[in-house]
């Protein structure tokens, strides 16, 4: 397809940037739309291939994450215990406490309690839920395991998990699309600075088209890298961060704009510099091509074979006699002029 063609040639041949400005809008706008789908559709298979290759089915990795525990009328009973902050989490599980006798301290943005009697969960907007195991009135004598739980609650949970995915797909197209249109046009106006101070006027669709085609190479490396993140993440639990890695993606979208603009330019010269003289070149000869002040035929020295030889070009007139003094038209002379 062009548009796979269009995606390499942009990111290794500058020449390339002068067939894209040929493009009509609708080819544009199909590559903005084209290239963050790529990136969805590449996510999706990455990670669902990482993802069961890692856990096998969503009860493994529940059965991974979530501690073993039972749950009786007396309350939970767990025989973890965590207090620590993970990213922007804080969870802290102690089911040897109530929550009434705990003393909370939120920690993160969103905080996770775990007590024998409830769970406690605060978002980053300080909404509090509480779920109180009381309030479910588990028999005496009946206990329900985590195994248990998880096969209860996997029907219900695998309904939640295809609208999430649904959900995160869509949602994340639109947001890789909108990011990518916006930054192509904050990318325009430094283009357009480049161009003014290489002296070059661009017309504004122009500099919005070579914006586009300059994103490409850091949004392949951003795909990239997610995707090696999707594999690394379940696997070895190690994600790559690269420190201000969105200012070095923008200095080399304006790297590939000047180089763009500048070969541009240079094309642009070259069509209008004036054609050189082929006949003088001949004239001259290949060995004093580059000092035209010197004329082999005015140096001091230099001699015609051809007068040497006694060549006579036939296509040279006679010389012509010209009237002197000593001659008229009324008398002869010696010299047999009349």
């Amino acid at each position: 397809m062009q548009i796979f063609r269009d995606i390499i040639d942009s990111m290794h041949k500058p020449k390339a940037y002068e067939r894209f400005l040929t493009y009509n809008t609708a080819r544009k706008t199909s590559y903005i739309l084209l290239l963050p789908l790529f990136r969805v559709l590449l996510i999706i298979i990455v990670g669902l291939t990482a993802f069961i290759g890692r856990y096998g089915n969503i009860s493994d990795y529940l059965k991974e994450y979530i501690p073993d525990f039972n749950l009786s009328s007396s309350g939970l009973d767990m025989e973890q215990k965590t207090d620590e902050l993970y990213g922007n989490v804080y969870v802290y599980i102690n089911t040897d406490e109530t929550m009434d006798e705990k003393e909370l301290y939120f920690r993160g943005a969103n905080n996770l309690f775990v007590f024998k009697d409830a769970i406690l969960i605060r978002d980053s907007l300080n909404q509090d839920n509480v779920l109180n195991f009381k309030e479910y009135n588990i028999p005496d004598g009946k206990v329900l395991t985590r195994d248990e739980f998880i096969d209860g609650i996997k029907p219900t949970l695998g309904g939640i998990l295809a609208v999430l995915i649904i959900a995160g797909v869509l949602l994340s197209y639109v947001f890789f699309t909108v990011g990518y249109a916006f930054t192509a046009l904050l990318l325009s106006v430094f283009i357009r600075i480049m161009a003014l101070m290489m002296g070059m006027v661009l017309k504004d669709k122009q500099t919005f088209a070579i914006s586009v085609y300059a994103k490409t190479a850091t949004f392949v490396l951003t795909t990239v890298i997610i995707l090696i993140n999707l594999v690394l993440r379940p696997y070895f639990n190690y994600e790559i961060d690269i420190p201000y890695f969105y200012l070095i993606k923008m200095l080399v979208c304006i790297m590939y704009g000047y180089y763009t603009v500048l070969n541009i330019k240079t094309q642009n010269n070259q069509v209008s510099s004036p054609k050189p003289d082929y006949d003088e070149d001949i004239k001259y000869g290949d060995d004093i091509y580059k000092d035209r002040t010197k004329d082999p035929f005015k140096d001091e020295g230099y001699k015609d074979p051809f007068k040497e030889s006694g060549y006579k070009d036939p296509y040279v007139q006679p010389e012509r006699l010209e009237p002197t003094d000593s001659w008229s038209f009324s008398e002869k002379k010696d010299d047999g002029n009349e």
